[in-house]
Order: structure tokens, then sequence, then C-alpha cells
């Protein structure tokens, strides 16, 4: 009874330990990039994010993220979006913002997931829990030669 109820306790922690990991290792946030070629007129970018690809798409920045580029030469662009709950799914879709006030809105939609989610997070919280079983079973297996009768080691 003791040695199941040690592997049951073992068993926990590492499921425990594994859900962790996983956690740490792949966070709720999401990264988008983007280059342009060209920015002609281009006073910044919104990036606005959707839990559907038909939208609606809302804004994530207060503010346009400021344009880095010009006529003849475009830039390479970065944002992490750290407001997400982990595991979902997100759709963003980028605008650009003119210096006159005007804006136009990128054709593409991309996919994008916060942190590896809870499937993955089980799968390695169980087969810790496994390996965590199966060391503290062997591990307190009575040794070969040894009688347990008076719990001293003697007979």
């Amino acid at each position: 009874m003791k040695r199941t109820l040690i592997c049951i306790a073992v068993s926990i922690v590492y499921f425990v330990l594994g859900i962790g990991i996983v956690y740490l290792g792949a966070p709720p946030k999401v990264f988008f990039t983007w280059d342009t070629v060209s920015e002609v007129d281009a006073a910044g970018f919104l990036l606005c994010r959707g839990d559907s690809p038909a939208g609606p798409f809302l804004p994530i920045t207060e503010t346009p993220i400021p344009a880095k580029g010009d006529p003849l030469v475009g830039a390479s662009y970065e944002y992490v979006d750290r407001d997400v709950i982990w595991g979902q799914r997100y759709y963003y879709q980028l605008k650009e913002v003119e210096r006159g006030g005007g804006s136009n809105a990128f054709p593409d939609i991309v996919e994008g997931k916060a942190g590896a989610g809870w499937a993955w997070a089980l799968a390695v919280g169980v087969l810790l829990a496994a390996v965590g079983a199966g060391v503290s079973w062997y591990s307190t297996k009575p040794r070969e030669g040894r009688s347990t009768e008076n719990g001293d080691g003697s007979t």
C-alpha cells in the first residue's frame, strides 16, 4: 500500500511538472513579423486581431507602429502580442496608416497560436507521470534475498 501511495504522489508531482515545463517553454504570446519593400506616404501600421479568419479585426495597439522605411527602401517589423489566452488561436490583419490619415488593409489574414496549449501540456504531463510512476515503482521494490516480515530485514 505504501509503495502504491508513493507512486501516486510521484506521478502527480511529475504531471504538474510536465505542464509547468510546457507552459514556461511556450508561454502565451504570438510573434508577428512583416517586411515592406517600400513605404510611400506610410506613417505606420496597425496590427488588428480577430477570433475568426472572417473577422471582425480590432486594433491591438493604441497607436500605429511607426514606419521605419522610406519610398525607396522598406523595413522589417516585429510585434509580440502578449494579451492572449494560452493555447488559443488568433487571426491577424495588417493595416497601413497613411500620413494623410487614410488606411489600407492588407488582404492576407495570418493565423497564430498563443503558446503550445493544453493538448501538449497534458500529453507531456501524462508522459512524465508515467515515467515517474515507473521509476518510483521500481525503486521502491523490495530487494531479493531480503525478508520484510518483521519490517527490519530480519526473519
